[in-house]
């Protein structure tokens, strides 16, 4: 037990820092164009948004950085802390079991955070001339609860964590080799239309279309096993990997 606190205190020590710095420069790029354009009435709205039938979310850009940090933490949590954590001692197991637990906490401080912003938001934008996105697909932000919103971003960022920890894996395992591969698969879907890339195709459209409704069964029980398949894969490929 005391071996797990010592694992899981050592993969969040630059947690907080990391996560502080990331809000606090969203906080700047949602707030400073917000300012802007309710200052200047909605015939001069500047900065990074999200348009939807002429609905607009300042706050709903902050999901394609939200993923990007998502990559890169899940990078380092490979190059810099699995090295160290095994190097001096821990499991492989252990080291994975603490990591599934960090990136939990990292989903729900996400998400709680992201779903703040976008209530907040809606309350500053119905007061004002610029219409706000209400209807997200996967939630709506007037009528279902911050608890809701929460758990169903949580899913979401948890999904896409799961998919960069592989990648964080592949990347730390095969280095260059895994990008070069991983290259000729993105060429070889978009070259060909094959049941893998159109597969691979709706999944991702029905995940990112803003007009399309959630409580979808299908698309939950593919984030499920997207969730456990690659969490799974990754420990597969870890566990035999060299200690660079």
């Amino acid at each position: 037990m005391e071996i797990n606190k010592r694992m899981f205190r050592f993969l969040s020590y630059d947690l907080i820092r990391g996560v502080g710095i990331f809000w606090t420069i969203m906080l700047l790029v949602d707030i400073a164009p917000m300012v802007i354009s309710l200052s200047r009435g909605s015939d001069f709205i500047q900065g990074p948004m999200i348009i939807n039938q002429g609905s607009i979310s300042f706050v709903a850009s902050n999901f394609f950085p939200i993923f990007i940090f998502f990559v890169i933490y899940s990078l380092e949590m490979y190059y810099e802390k699995f090295s160290l954590a095994v190097g001096f001692g821990g499991t492989r197991k252990r080291f994975y079991q603490n990591l599934i637990i960090n990136n939990i906490i990292v989903v729900l401080i996400f998400a709680t955070i992201q779903t703040i912003l976008l209530k907040l938001e809606n309350l500053i934008l119905s007061n004002s001339t610029i219409k706000p996105i209400v209807d997200f697909g996967w939630f709506n932000i007037k009528s279902d609860s911050i608890l809701q919103i929460i758990l169903t971003l949580s899913f979401v960022f948890l999904t896409l964590v799961s998919i960069t920890n592989l990648i964080g894996v592949l990347q730390y395992r095969y280095s260059y080799k895994f990008w070069i591969s991983l290259g000729i698969f993105i060429l070889i879907i978009i070259r060909t239309s094959n049941l893998i890339g159109r597969f691979i195709s709706r999944i991702i459209y029905h995940m990112t279309n803003i007009d399309y409704i959630i409580p979808n069964p299908n698309i939950v029980l593919v984030g499920v096993l997207i969730i456990i398949v690659t969490y799974t894969l990754g420990f597969i490929f870890i566990r035999k990997a060299n200690i660079k």
